[in-house]
């Protein structure tokens, strides 16, 4: 046996995106609402019947539906749609292959919007919120079909550190034990593909019940070291885990980035 304090990673409830992506597709949200919309303009014979339907104009249904649309369905007219064909909040943001069909899963990645001054917003990606149920069972990548929380991370933070958003899931720190590296409260990256120890390295780990973040060590002739930042509380111990005990000990992944601090 080996002792673990009880410091651990509590989720945050984040903002739960309607989203519900998978590895299979990658899609904007502006194709896949105009998929969307092109269906329910099938639905309906075709321009004249969305004319009629939506009380738009020709030059505004060709504008963002048409053959070579010019612009985008934004959130406004994509409600107007939920609401005029009596369908559910969100629908528009869901790639169907038919009306009645079930949404298909896919990436969903929020394009560049313009701003009034000229300026793009930054690209987002989905990146699942881990807890501690998805952590206790999870492979080599996050069964996205399971995750119920999802966090939209800029994806300038991805591809600046050359990652892949198939293999990152976010957390939420929650104590003091690796201040002042990480702080209550922060939002960290984990890579999940990344499960290699390397010493001195900030992982996601999960033993039995627990979901926490510390800095890893491996001791010479066996054994694991979990370490706190945090030296000046006699309560974080390093604790050590033996060879015999290693089995407990999954490493989920590598804290990669911190949302809101620097590693």
């Amino acid at each position: 046996m080996f002792y673990l304090s009880n410091k651990i990673i509590s989720i945050i409830k984040t903002p739960l995106s309607s989203q519900k992506p998978s590895i299979m597709q990658r899609r904007t949200l502006s194709e896949i609402r105009l998929n969307n919309a092109r269906l329910l303009q099938e639905s309906v014979g075709g321009q004249k019947g969305m004319i009629e339907k939506t009380g738009k104009s020709q030059s505004q249904i060709s504008a963002i539906m048409g053959e070579n649309p010019s612009r985008n369905i934004g959130n406004k007219l994509a409600k107007l749609l939920e609401d005029t064909f009596a369908l559910p909040d969100g629908w528009m943001d869901h790639w169907h292959d038919t009306i009645d069909g079930d949404a298909q899963p896919s990436i969903y990645i929020r394009e560049a919007e313009q701003s009034p001054f000229g300026n793009n917003r930054p690209v987002y990606v989905p990146i699942p919120v881990l807890d501690v149920h998805l952590a206790a069972g999870f492979g080599t990548v996050v069964d996205r079909e399971e995750v119920t929380q999802w966090t939209e991370i800029p994806h300038e933070f991805i591809a600046s550190d050359g990652l892949s958003a198939l293999s990152l899931a976010a957390v939420h720190i929650s104590g003091d034990s690796m201040t002042p590296r990480l702080q209550n409260g922060d939002r960290v990256l984990i890579d999940t593909a990344d499960k290699q120890i390397k010493d001195g390295k900030v992982y996601a780990i999960a033993v039995e019940d627990e979901l926490r973040v510390k800095r890893l060590f491996k001791k010479i002739g066996g054994g694991i070291l979990i370490s706190s930042d945090n030296k000046a509380d006699p309560a974080y111990r390093d604790e050590l885990i033996t060879p015999q005990d290693e089995h407990h000990l999954r490493v989920i992944g590598r804290v990669v980035r911190i949302i809101s601090g620097a590693l």
